[in-house]
């Protein structure tokens, strides 16, 4: 009988601890989500990184010939702006890989970090929207400088090839940057689903805590 009972306790131990691995194994959601948010950053700043490679070369092209100056000018505008951009996605991608390696390290409540990734999200897409706007400015600019530049401003094709390279630019990031948005928003629309029932759980919280500041600060949408 006592062999019995030994033989029982050790088979309910072996059966604890492996549910104890499996849920330890499993990330949690707020994990999940951050990790996705910062793939999709990822790749979006290896598509601005390619571009920016193949603006730098297109541009080095144009630039060289001496039979269009129109092009010439379009091509040191491909240059100059293919190393910012080429600038900007390796430093993201250097801090994007940096936040990966630190994605489950954070520590608090799952619900605090669920909140925390759901403002990290908005302040991303917020800057997504700032990005568009002025992506439409440059788009504007380039054009009225082809406008001009055919109707009598003096250096025409000079500056007609300058408006011709910000107009391209400006084309390509606002579609870059308005997929962005688009995807930025769907994830939104999953944290928000997700963490909706949560809150709706959490007991009140006395106002003017340093939970009820946190949360309403990470809740709080603003331009």
């Amino acid at each position: 009988m006592q062999k019995r009972f030994y033989f029982f306790s050790v088979i309910l131990l072996l059966l604890a601890s492996a549910a104890d691995a499996q849920s330890q194994s499993k990330p949690s959601q707020s994990n999940v989500f951050s990790e996705t948010r910062l793939r999709s950053q990822q790749t979006a700043m290896t598509v601005l990184g390619v571009w920016a490679g193949i603006s730098l070369a297109s541009g080095l092209a144009l630039s060289l010939q001496q039979s269009n100056t129109e092009l010439q000018y379009a091509g040191y505008q491909n240059i100059g702006w293919g190393a910012v951009n080429g600038a900007i996605a390796v430093f993201a991608l250097v801090g994007i890989s940096r936040d990966l390696a630190l994605v489950g390290a954070a520590g608090g409540s799952e619900q605090l970090l669920l909140l925390k990734e759901f403002s990290e999200e908005q302040t991303f897409s917020k800057i997504l929207l700032i990005n568009t706007g002025l992506d439409v400015a440059y788009m504007t600019a380039g054009g009225l400088l082809m406008y001009a530049a055919r109707n009598g401003l003096q250096q025409g094709e000079k500056l007609y090839g300058t408006g011709a390279g910000i107009l391209l630019q400006g084309a390509f990031l606002f579609v870059f940057d308005l997929v962005q948005v688009i995807l930025s928003g769907n994830r939104i629309g999953t944290v928000e689903a997700y963490l909706t029932p949560m809150l709706g759980n959490i007991p009140s919280i006395p106002s003017g805590s340093v939970a009820a500041t946190t949360i309403g600060a990470m809740l709080t949408i603003s331009f």
